[in-house]
C-alpha cells in the first residue's frame, strides 16, 4: 500500500490572504487529493497544525486506514468537515460551529470536537475561521440601545443576543442610541460574569423609576467569554474609547479567570486583550469579612478550587494584578469563596 502525504499548509501551498476563490480553490485541491488516494487504496496521512491554549502551534500528523479506531475517527471528522466547510464557501453562505456539529451528530459525537477540527484546519491553512464562512454560535448577551450592521438591540424588548462581529468590523460600525439621539457616547460598559445578575438588574431597572443603567452598555459572557462576545466587546471597547468599562465577577478563582479572559489573554495570535482597560470591581471578599459570625454569604473552597488558584497564581504572577492577587490569596488563607451579587453592581 503506497501512502499520500497531505499537508495542510496554506502559507506554503498558495497565496491564501483573506481571498474566499483562492480558498475555495485550495480546499477543492485537498479534498481531490484526499478522494483521488482512497480510490486507488493509498494511505493518506494528514498532516495539521493545531492550535494549543497559549496559540502556540504543534504539528501533528494522522493516517487512514490505521489500526486505531479513534484514529480512523479523526481523519473522518476533518474529512468530514472540511467538505462541509467547502460546501459553504461554494454557497457564499456563512454557518456557525453548532450549525456544522448538528449536520452530522454521529460522526463529530461532541460539539467540542468540531470546535477544535475548526479552528486547527483555520490555522493550519493561515486563514481565521470567517474566512471559511465559519463563525461561533451566538451565546453572551447584550442590554442596551444599540445598532449595529442589520442587528438592533432595544432595552424595551430585554436581553439581546451579541451579533457576528466580524475580524474587520471597524471602530464606529456600532452606534448607540439615548434619548432618542444616534451616536451618543454611553455613560459606562459593565461586563458581567453571570446572565443570572444581568437579568436581575434588567428586571430590577424595569421596576424602578432612576433607570440606573439607561445610558450604559451591559454584557455578559455567560460564564467563559466566546470568540464573538469577546470580539464584541472589543469593538465597543474601540468605538467608546473614552467609556469606563467595569468588571463584576465572583470572588473566586473562576471570576478571576474569566476577568483575565477579558483583560489580560490575547483574543488570538495578532491581536492583545479585548478589554485591557476594564476596572475589576464587585464580588470581593474584603469588604464582608469581619468575624466570624459575619460570614453568611461566604461558600467554603473545595481542594479543586485550592489547586486551580496555586496554578493560575503562578501563571500570572508578573502582571500588574496586586488586588486580585490579594482577593486570591485571602481566598485561600480563609478557605472561603463569595459568589457576585446584584448588590455588588455599583459603578458611579
Amino acid at each position: 500500500m503506497s501512502e499520500r502525504v497531505i499537508v495542510l499548509n496554506g502559507d506554503n501551498n498558495c497565496s491564501l490572504k483573506p481571498d474566499s476563490g483562492k480558498i475555495k480553490q485550495y480546499l477543492s485541491t485537498v479534498l481531490s487529493l484526499i478522494e483521488n488516494g482512497l480510490k486507488n487504496g493509498d494511505r493518506i496521512t494528514l498532516q495539521i497544525h493545531s492550535v494549543t491554549k497559549k496559540f502556540t502551534s504543534t504539528t501533528s500528523k494522522f493516517s487512514f486506514p490505521s489500526l486505531k479506531p479513534e484514529v480512523n475517527h479523526k481523519f473522518a471528522v476533518y474529512f468530514r468537515v472540511l467538505r462541509l466547510i467547502h460546501n459553504q464557501i461554494s454557497l457564499n453562505e456563512s454557518v456557525s460551529k453548532r450549525q456544522i456539529y448538528y449536520m452530522d451528530v454521529s460522526l463529530f459525537k461532541k460539539q467540542s470536537v468540531v470546535d477544535q477540527c475548526i479552528d486547527n484546519l483555520a490555522n493550519s491553512i493561515g486563514v481565521s475561521i470567517e474566512h471559511l464562512n465559519v463563525h461561533a454560535s451566538q451565546k453572551g448577551l447584550v442590554y442596551a440601545n444599540l445598532a449595529f450592521d442589520s442587528f438592533k438591540a432595544s432595552r424595551e424588548s430585554g436581553c439581546s443576543l451579541i451579533p457576528y462581529v466580524k475580524t474587520s468590523a471597524q471602530k464606529n460600525d456600532i452606534k448607540v442610541l439615548f434619548n432618542n439621539k444616534i451616536g451618543e457616547t454611553p455613560r459606562s460598559i459593565i461586563i458581567l460574569e453571570k446572565d443570572a445578575i444581568l437579568s436581575a438588574l434588567v428586571n430590577k431597572e424595569k421596576e424602578s423609576t432612576s433607570k440606573q443603567f439607561a445610558e450604559s452598555i451591559l454584557v455578559t459572557g455567560r460564564g467563559f467569554p466566546d470568540r464573538q462576545t469577546k470580539q464584541f466587546v472589543s469593538l465597543i471597547c474601540q468605538t467608546f474609547y473614552n467609556t469606563p468599562v467595569f468588571g463584576y465577577f465572583d470572588a473566586d478563582i473562576y471570576g478571576f479567570m474569566i476577568a483575565m479572559e477579558y483583560k489580560n489573554k490575547p483574543m488570538d495570535q495578532v491581536r492583545g486583550p479585548c478589554c485591557p482597560t476594564m476596572q475589576i470591581k464587585g464580588g470581593k471578599l474584603s469588604p464582608h469579612i469581619k468575624g466570624e459570625n459575619e460570614r453568611l454569604d461566604m461558600l467554603p473552597i473545595t481542594d479543586r478550587d485550592i489547586n486551580l488558584t496555586l496554578s493560575q497564581l503562578s501563571n500570572f504572577g508578573n502582571n500588574k494584578l496586586e488586588k486580585q492577587f490579594t482577593e486570591m490569596q485571602r481566598s485561600l488563607f480563609l478557605c472561603v469563596k463569595r459568589e457576585l451579587r446584584i448588590e455588588d453592581i455599583n459603578c458611579w
